[in-house]
């Protein structure tokens, strides 16, 4: 696909198994040599906003649930060009190997679970934070469902 500077790029797998899938995505700039994993990126969608010429490459993602962690599934690659404009951002505004290349969604999310009849709705997503050493953070979320939630917070895929 090519899509022009400015521009927000979104990727989405739909995929069904129980437990329920997980995801990682994986990015490699000229779309042959290693890929290399997105941090952070581990949602159904990748959704990349503000792209500039670094976000140009190939995106591909891993899909495995834990009942056989050596069950994997690997996406096709998507092949993403970016058009440049006249007055084109800076590469390093939005390089695509960081921590912040996956935006949360803004608006609420409904995960539907395989099997069961009860929805989850993620009434607001963490915010990204820039501390100083030494300072504290206060990461929350807030969702919704029929059920009991438990919650798992993940910080580098641990």
């Amino acid at each position: 696909m090519n899509i022009n500077e400015g521009d927000t790029l979104v990727l989405e797998i739909t995929a069904t198994g129980k437990p329920h899938p997980r995801f990682q995505w994986f990015f490699c700039p000229d779309g042959q040599k290693e890929f290399n994993k997105l941090k952070g990126c581990t949602d159904k969608t990748l959704k990349i906003i503000n792209l500039t010429s670094a976000n140009a490459g190939s995106y591909s993602c891993q899909i495995h649930n834990c009942s056989d962690p050596q069950e994997t599934k690997i996406t096709e690659i998507s092949h993403v060009s970016i058009t440049s404009k006249q007055n084109s951002v800076s590469d390093r505004l939005n390089p695509p190997v960081t921590e912040k290349l996956a935006k949360m969604p803004l608006t609420p999310t409904t995960i539907r679970h395989t099997g069961q009849d009860h929805e989850i709705t993620i009434i607001s997503h963490p915010t990204s934070k820039e501390l100083e050493l030494g300072d504290r953070a206060l990461f929350m979320v807030e969702a919704q469902c029929g059920l009991p939630l438990r919650y798992q917070w993940i910080k580098d895929g641990k």
